[in-house]
């Protein structure tokens, strides 16, 4: 996010910043469930998030005790997740970022 800047808007802004964040789901699960239930499609930005597994079972884990949804885990950094670009030739290459964010 940081080449458009959107590390820049508060969370408690997003909803006016449609470019930043826009929820979409890529197949047919979203919109009509037939393995999931429906209240684990939500992805707008305060819909619950839904794990699987047992980390929400961990005590150490944010979730044994909050619900985390797109708009509390969209400030990276305060989660303490930071790309590290070293010399620029690992993901922000291959992953095509490094020509995205080109001159931006």
């Amino acid at each position: 996010t940081d080449c458009n800047e959107y590390d820049m808007i508060d969370p408690s802004d997003l909803d006016g910043h449609p470019e930043a964040y826009k929820a979409y789901c890529v197949h047919g699960e979203c919109s009509s469930p037939n393995q999931f239930p429906q209240q684990w499609m939500g992805m707008e930005l305060d819909d619950i998030m839904h794990f699987g597994g047992t980390l929400k079972e961990k005590e150490w884990s944010y979730i044994h005790d909050n619900d985390l949804t797109v708009r509390k885990l969209y400030n990276l950094p305060k989660w303490g997740i930071v790309y590290d670009l070293g010399d620029g030739s690992g993901f922000y290459q291959r992953s095509g970022l490094k020509s995205y964010c080109k001159g931006k």
